[in-house]
């Protein structure tokens, strides 16, 4: 497990779901030295790990892992391992190279993109569908505008936004929230919940829509689903109380 923070200066990292990265033409926007020196950087910590010491920092900048010897001009930062998945073929295999390398098989060749974008000075990380994922930590209330797969314990929850086109945008209903699990203990199990309900809670406590047993690996109020001025809204914990090991897109 890897948490992100800000380095020296300012620094957001988000999910890019529509990231579009072309390792044949990578040559395109490069940024220049003086946009590198002048970027954010951003601080890679690992809080658990069999392959690594936990609390190791890895400090990359748009251009690279550091310290290194030659900036990326690309502002593409790539994770991975040196074990082949069969995600792959063996063609883009041998044109990745990760600038971070983890020697974890479970972790895929090109596991991970993280991409600078100079006008936003933001890091986006988009997960490349080779290994065992990509998750982003909730720390923060997330508008749900898409379809989106959470993670809490053994659990994994897609999260759908259903919204009637059908009708004029003045007399167009609330979106509808649409939740089925896909593995865990309450596999298979779907719920619709209109805005009506205002909000739908996760975990132990006995308030909760979404109800797990006292054995369960998941906190009291694990998270939580709100409606707010037309939008569904994700929470990890309720309030200001957060949940104990997390919730992750």
């Amino acid at each position: 497990t890897i948490v992100a923070s800000s380095g020296p200066k300012r620094v957001c990292i988000s999910t890019a779901s529509n990231f579009q990265y072309d390792m044949k033409n990578d040559k395109e926007d490069l940024l220049t030295i003086e946009e590198i020196e002048n970027a954010p950087t951003l601080e890679l910590i690992v809080t658990e790990s069999q392959v690594i010491t936990k609390d190791f920092k890895f400090t990359i900048s748009p251009g690279g892992y550091k310290p290194y010897v030659k900036p990326n001009l690309r502002g593409v930062i790539k994770v991975g391992s040196p074990y082949n998945q069969t995600n792959a073929t063996n063609e883009s295999m041998d044109r990745v190279a990760a600038d971070i390398i983890l020697e974890d098989k479970t972790v895929g060749k090109l596991n991970t993109l993280i991409k600078y974008d100079k006008k936003s000075m933001r890091y986006y990380v988009k997960d490349m569908g080779d290994g065992s994922g990509t998750y982003i930590q909730v720390d923060q209330p997330l508008i749900l505008s898409q379809t989106k797969i959470i993670t809490f314990g053994d659990n994994h929850l897609q999260c759908q936004i259903v919204r009637d086109t059908s009708f004029q945008d003045l007399e167009r209903p609330a979106p509808r929230l649409d939740l089925q699990f896909l593995a865990g203990p309450k596999k298979g199990e779907k719920l619709s919940v209109n805005s009506a309900e205002k909000i739908v809670k996760v975990g132990r406590m006995s308030d909760c829509r979404i109800r797990f047993d006292a054995t369960a690996s998941v906190s009291r109020y694990q998270c939580a689903f709100i409606f707010v001025n037309g939008d569904w809204i994700l929470e990890d914990g309720l309030g200001t109380l957060r949940s104990k090991n997390g919730t992750f897109l």
